[in-house]
């Protein structure tokens, strides 16, 4: 009897273990599906940020059908308030008006009755095409005899040169509006009536180019005298041969130029005076080896770019030791420019302290990619915090990169260029074209003034006079 009993409590026991461990094994095949989720999901994100998109911020059609249903602030402005209308001209050209002589129902003859009503229409005059004949007349000097013509350079004999409003109009197509040289000349052509080719087009803005060698020399002569200059680069394509688009930018200047390589040698270039002198001012980039690597030049390094890294950090592996430091470097950042803005020495003196606590924190160094940017920063600590004693001096190189925005999308838009002689005369009139409108000069008078300039043998207008 008592061995029975021993071995039924034993069962008891058996059983209720058994219970136990299924109880725990179904928790754990839960966590693992769990994880599994977690693991699927990070794998999407990693996919995504290989091929350069980003989940956060994204809303799909899906998305946006769902809030449509959801009752979504629908565009325009609220119920009840005034709707938005063009705003009347400040003059009126020309007066029309319209009564009836007739009545719309009956036909019988009408008479008016004093009531108006006044709108304002706007119309588009087409543009007039006008040819003008260049007549030159020979001179005799009263004192020496010599003779001279009102221009030195000989018209050409049968072509009809292109005159500097349509070539104005044909830069602000395409280094403004974005559209291919084909477009350009068919714009062109139907709309004035003036019939221009895009090999025409291409040739002229070379010989352009060249015209223009002393306004790009002037451009880069002012730029080197600025306190700062923004940096950047990116590919560009011959046909089928890697090129690189460099741009030395300014707020109020812009200067590109399309080189084969992408080596400091052609940064120290860019930042070298005709006399050999290097730049004396601080450059803003971001932390690409051929920058830092400069020597004998000051640097303040780009902020978004290293929280944009710390940024990726959490996006692809997440945690809380990469979410601390992300935490912690936006706030670091955003207090610098208050600091710089302030002129507070203590503030100043406390954000240096901050960073370089964060360099120090063995507990982030446990983690690689975050041990990767802390040695970047203690590497580059001084230039990181270069904007802190100078008032004005960015802390990003926001202003490059809104430049380069231009290129960048007519990049996806076109072969780019298919000759180094194409490349330059592009990098020409993009240097140009950003100058101009940074400094609000007007194309057409600047290009009447260049292109007679040209005519007598002199250098082309200042483009920097007209700010």
């Amino acid at each position: 009897m008592t061995r029975a009993s021993d071995q039924d409590r034993r069962i008891e026991r058996l059983e209720k273990a058994l219970e136990e461990a299924m109880l725990e094994i179904a928790r754990l095949r839960k966590v693992v599906d769990e994880q599994a989720k977690i693991i699927k999901d990070q794998a999407k994100v990693i996919e995504e940020w290989k091929r350069g998109l980003r989940k956060r911020g994204r809303r799909t059609r899906k998305n946006k059908r769902q809030g449509a249903k959801a009752g979504a602030k629908k565009p325009g402005r609220k119920d009840g308030h005034e709707g938005a209308f063009r705003p009347p001209p400040d003059e009126v050209d020309e007066v029309e008006h319209h009564q009836l002589q007739a009545c719309l129902d009956c036909g019988s003859q009408t008479e008016g009755t004093g009531r108006t009503r006044v709108r304002h229409r706007e119309e588009v005059i087409p543009a007039e095409r006008r040819v003008i004949e260049e007549v030159d007349h020979e001179s005799r000097c009263l004192v020496c005899q010599h003779r001279q013509w009102a221009r030195p350079v000989p018209p050409p004999s049968k072509s009809t040169v292109l005159g500097p409003s349509v070539i104005a109009l044909a830069m602000h197509l395409r280094f403004g509006v974005k559209i291919s040289w084909h477009d350009v000349a068919k714009l062109i052509s139907t709309t004035t009536g003036v019939k221009v080719t895009t090999s025409g087009l291409t040739q002229l803005f070379a010989r352009l180019a060249v015209k223009f060698r002393p306004v790009l020399a002037e451009i880069k002569r002012e730029a080197l005298s600025l306190p700062f200059l923004h940096l950047d680069e990116t590919s560009w394509y011959e046909t089928a041969a890697l090129r690189w688009l460099w741009i030395v930018s300014h707020p109020s200047l812009s200067f590109f130029h399309v080189d084969p390589s992408r080596g400091r040698e052609v940064a120290r270039t860019l930042l070298t005076n005709e006399d050999e002198e290097l730049f004396r001012g601080v450059a803003v980039s971001d932390f690409y080896a051929g920058y830092r690597y400069l020597e004998g030049l000051d640097h303040q390094y780009c902020w978004p770019h290293l929280v944009r890294d710390a940024r990726k950090i959490v996006e692809v592996e997440g945690g809380a030791l990469p979410e601390r430091f992300l935490s912690s470097l936006v706030s670091i950042y955003h207090d610098g420019k208050q600091a710089q803005g302030r002129e507070d020495v203590s503030l100043k003196h406390g954000v240096r302290v901050r960073l370089g606590k964060l360099v120090a924190d063995r507990e982030l160094a446990s983690h690689p990619g975050i041990a990767r940017l802390q040695a970047r920063i203690d590497e580059e600590f001084h230039a990181l915090l270069t904007f802190l004693d100078l008032p004005g001096l960015p802390a990003d190189n926001n202003q490059a990169e809104r430049d380069l925005r231009f290129m960048v999308i007519l990049r996806g838009l076109s072969f780019q260029t298919r000759s180094p002689r194409g490349s330059q005369t592009m990098a020409a009139m993009m240097t140009v074209a950003q100058t101009a409108r940074k400094q609000e000069v007007g194309l057409e008078p600047f290009l009447t003034e260049a292109i007679e300039a040209s005519y007598r043998g002199r250098d082309p207008p200042s483009i920097f006079a007209r700010a």
